[in-house]
């Protein structure tokens, strides 16, 4: 990649160089032909003017040798114009008919032109009928001198040009390998770092130079906060399982244990016992259920019925479905709902889906309820643009360290809770829900000196409403 980048700058440089040049010298030689032509005409009009008419005796021997080899000019011819505007006479070599402005010769001015790398100039002169004759040139025609020279394009100009070019050349040669090295070095730094990732190796990273160019730098930053965030990930899944693994193998050993103490007749109280194995297994599946939840969730294959939704009865009857669960753990339960019951608030009604708002209270509600120590409060309140549902308890709040991952799937929190409700799932499968619904939850912790923890969620008013 770098011999390829290198070779592509050099090649971007060389061209460049190439059509600067070649259009220097196109313009360094139509200037030069102006400039000729300029003094070829004046030069010309000078000998016209001022030379003897002893010259003019003969084409060869007198004024035209004169000229040619004293003057520096490379071809003289003396021609004549007629009345229909042919030309009688010979045109300096390379030199044609068609090549003259014959227009403005009829009017009797002088004018030059090019050719190639040959300039001319033609102007009328005043030949007398001895001269003419002599000349062979018809005496009722206009006469005119033709003079011709070639361009002299600037000396050691090709050779310049190409100094200069190889000298840039070299130049950009070392440029390119530089600027070669500086883009590739971190493109394949980060190209080896990421085959080590996808091997499995979450601890490499880019190194990251200061010299680097900002957008690799940034590149190179992006892997490695990549590389961090699977790491993370990785080592809050094997929690997570360490975690499922434990939630799971208790209930399997009460399960266990009460089934074989039954089945053994050993079990002082075998209806007791039977409760107990009806009550974990209820257990487990609602941990299964939560687990297929958040595989749903994650794959989202899961459906959403966004509708007019009354948001204060969906809470309502929500909380009123845990008060006995609530209350059976020895905590108060205070819900404050205005408009839960008879008609509903306008204000109230939210873009939401029923079941999947009530699925998310309920969540809330648990949480609430593993780690309160006396009391739960849940309370809906109308704002400007939505509803804001809040759940409450006083438990001994969230550590600061937990609080940016509390909604994180795999997450094990640092607080204890007081009391086992619920899979332990809750928060994740509450945000993943809410985020699909259009929604914002968010936590609040400690309330007090003393803890306390606030889930609070916020949801849009029903469109149409405000429309």
């Amino acid at each position: 990649m770098r011999q390829r980048l290198t070779i592509t700058i050099l090649g971007v440089v060389a061209a460049t160089l190439l059509v600067a040049s070649l259009g220097t010298l196109v313009l360094v030689h139509r200037a030069a032909t102006g400039t000729s032509r300029q003094e070829l005409l004046g030069e010309t009009i000078a000998i016209g003017e001022h030379a003897p008419p002893a010259l003019f005796k003969s084409a060869r021997i007198g004024f035209v040798h004169f000229v040619e080899h004293a003057a520096g000019i490379e071809a003289v011819g003396l021609v004549a114009l007629g009345p229909a505007g042919n030309i009688v006479g010979k045109l300096p070599s390379g030199i044609r008919e068609g090549d003259l402005p014959l227009q403005t010769l009829a009017n009797g001015y002088p004018a030059s032109g090019s050719k190639g790398n040959l300039v001319f100039a033609i102007v009328p002169i005043a030949l007398s009928r001895r001269q003419a004759v002599g000349l062979k040139l018809p005496l009722a025609y206009q006469d005119f001198l033709v003079t011709v020279r070639k361009v002299k394009s600037p000396g050691g100009g090709e050779f310049y040009f190409l100094a200069v070019a190889g000298g840039a050349l070299v130049i950009a040669a070392f440029i390119a390998a530089f600027l070669s090295r500086r883009i590739t070095r971190p493109l394949v730094d980060a190209v080896e770092t990421t085959r080590r990732i996808a091997a499995g190796d979450l601890e490499a990273k880019v190194p990251v130079v200061k010299t680097d160019l900002p957008e690799l730098a940034a590149l190179a930053t992006s892997i490695n906060t990549m590389s961090a965030s699977l790491s993370r990930s990785r080592s809050l899944e094997r929690q997570f399982l360490l975690s499922v693994s434990h939630d799971l193998r208790t209930p399997l050993t009460s399960i266990r244990g009460y089934a074989e103490a039954i089945g053994d007749g050993a079990a002082p109280d075998p209806a007791a016992a039977a409760a107990i194995i009806s009550m974990e297994a209820k257990r487990l599946d609602r941990l299964v259920q939560d687990l297929l939840e958040l595989a749903r969730l994650d794959a989202r294959r899961f459906s959403l019925d966004m509708q007019r939704t009354n948001c204060a009865k969906i809470v309502a009857d929500a909380s009123e479905g845990l008060r006995p669960a609530v209350e059976g753990a020895g905590l108060e339960f205070v819900v404050s709902i205005a408009a839960a019951q008879g008609m509903p608030d306008p204000r109230s009604w939210v873009s939401a889906d029923p079941d999947r708002l009530g699925q998310v209270v309920a969540n809330l509600i648990e949480n609430a309820v593993k780690f309160a120590t006396k009391r739960v409060i849940v309370d809906v309140t109308a704002l400007a643009d939505g509803v804001r549902v809040t759940v409450e308890d006083d438990g001994p709040g969230i550590p600061s360290v937990d609080l940016p991952h509390i909604f994180e799937r795999h997450y094990t929190s640092h607080r204890a809770p007081v009391r086992a409700v619920g899979s332990g799932l809750g928060l994740a499968i509450v945000a993943e829900l809410v985020q699909a619904m259009g929604a914002v939850v968010q936590v609040q912790s400690p309330l007090t000196p003393f803890g306390g923890t606030r889930m609070v969620l916020r949801l849009n008013r029903w469109k149409s409403l405000t429309n």
